[in-house]
């Protein structure tokens, strides 16, 4: 859950978001697609599909428009966490990936830092 929307997935994995970034918009809605996961935190929001390929976007705020989708790089995730400024994957082999911090480029980094 953000802090001013959130996310589901129905039974079917269809997601979708309620609420507002922090402009005041509707926040975006998940891409088109089926997802097993997602994760929301402040204004970003991650997917992850079957595959395991996870897609984030940003709500945007009073300094920055939306952001939407980034995918991120071909790693099959397991799991994903989000915090202040990071966001974390778990991959299906166990191996833990990390992006954000001090190389945020724009309100949401790309590419990510890949390092275990």
């Amino acid at each position: 859950m953000g802090n001013l929307h959130v996310c589901t997935l129905d039974v079917a994995g269809n997601g979708e978001c309620w609420g507002f970034d922090g402009a005041g918009s509707s926040y975006p809605q998940p891409p088109p697609g089926t997802f097993v996961s997602i994760e929301s935190y402040q204004g970003k929001t991650c997917v992850i599909d079957a595959a395991g390929l996870a897609t984030c976007w940003w709500g945007g705020d009073d300094e920055a428009a939306d952001v939407w989708p980034i995918p991120m790089p071909v790693v099959p995730y397991a799991q994903i966490g989000l915090g202040e400024p990071d966001g974390c994957g778990v991959s299906l082999t166990g191996e833990a990936y990390c992006w954000g911090g001090q190389i945020w480029v724009g309100p949401w980094l790309y590419p990510p830092d890949l390092n275990p």
